[in-house]
């Protein structure tokens, strides 16, 4: 079985699609998929079909929707890949059953190309990874706030891997492919100034100069209009070249330096924990419209009871690409 969330969910069996069913259905799924061969407390699939607004009748309603995708993922007969859990359910995943894995694996293998200096490797790793998005994630759907946040997380890693794949195209001398690529990402993604950079770089390269110019106008224009402040010195510094017609200019590319990873190696042993799991998570859930704002949770217990373990489990499952390497 094969799920892809890279655009409209889509349910493959031995290469066959299959039809989840309905938009309830689907979120379910959804849902489980955010936490492939875990238990997923109901409180959590309850919060995906419903937000904060479930029926009276919830309980029996997920029962239901729970029957309706056995049937529908088994083509009518019931499929024991989602089998009930104490307080929930689970859905067997197989490794690289979902095309999210394959994604961020590939954009991994990508990034590590680029740094060690292989733009030819990166480059078709990225162009791969970033060809299994058919459109926006879960297209279609009403994404509860948690999908919602899942969606903007896995966004913002699609933003990073095509700057990342600009560079590398750039590296590769074939700027007209990076100024195309990086000309849509800042349309959609107008304040991500390591997409503007690339773009000068690569008319600057392709013999644009003006182009180049051009686009730092309008990169400062759409900063300055939307946040109240100035280019970072990164993208003034590439302007500054570009005026000076230093040499420089025409190898660098406006790269930002690679996040650290502060998360300590963690072992994979864990079982259990859902409440806790649900109640870090619900941290994340407070951030909603505030992204700005700090949430500190404490976990405590008594010694040995598994507190480390529980949040390095958390932490690694949340973790995002992050200016200071940090799980947040």
């Amino acid at each position: 079985m094969r799920f892809a969330l890279l655009g409209p969910l889509e349910v493959l069996h031995d290469g066959r699609r299959v039809d989840p069913g309905s938009a309830k259905q689907r979120l379910l799924l959804a849902a489980l998929l955010r936490r492939p061969s875990e238990p997923v407390p109901t409180a959590v699939l309850t919060a995906a079909l419903w937000d904060d607004d479930p029926p009276a009748s919830a309980a029996a309603n997920l029962r239901t929707y729970v029957r309706g995708l056995r049937s529908a993922l088994g083509d009518g007969a019931p499929w024991d890949g989602i089998p009930r859990t104490p307080g929930g359910y689970l859905l067997r995943v197989e490794p690289g059953g979902r095309d999210v894995d394959l994604f961020e694996e590939g954009t991994a293998r990508g990034h590590r190309a680029l740094t060690l200096g292989d733009p030819a490797r990166a480059s078709a790793e990225l162009s791969q990874a970033l060809s299994l998005w058919r459109g926006t994630f879960l297209e279609g759907l009403p994404l509860s706030d948690a999908l919602a946040r899942w969606a903007g997380r896995l966004e913002e890693r699609r933003c990073h891997a095509e700057e990342d794949f600009g560079e590398a195209l750039i590296a590769e001398d074939r700027c007209p492919e990076a100024v195309l690529r990086m000309r849509e990402l800042v349309e959609h993604h107008p304040l991500r100034q390591g997409a503007w950079g690339h773009l000068m770089v690569g008319l600057f390269r392709g013999g644009d100069v003006a182009g180049a110019l051009e686009a730092y106008r309008r990169a400062r224009d759409v900063l300055v209009r939307e946040t109240g402040l100035e280019p970072g010195p990164e993208l003034r510094r590439l302007h500054e070249d570009m005026l000076r017609q230093r040499p420089a200019t025409a190898r660098a590319a406006f790269a930002p330096p690679p996040s650290p990873r502060q998360l300590p190696v963690f072992t994979g042993d864990f079982v259990g924990r859902d409440a806790s799991i649900a109640a870090l998570d619900s941290c994340l859930d407070s951030r909603t419209g505030h992204p700005a704002t700090a949430v500190i949770a404490t976990v405590s217990g008594m010694a040995g009871v598994g507190k480390t373990t529980l949040v390095l489990r958390w932490a690694h499952r949340v973790a995002d690409p992050s200016p200071t390497g940090s799980s947040m």
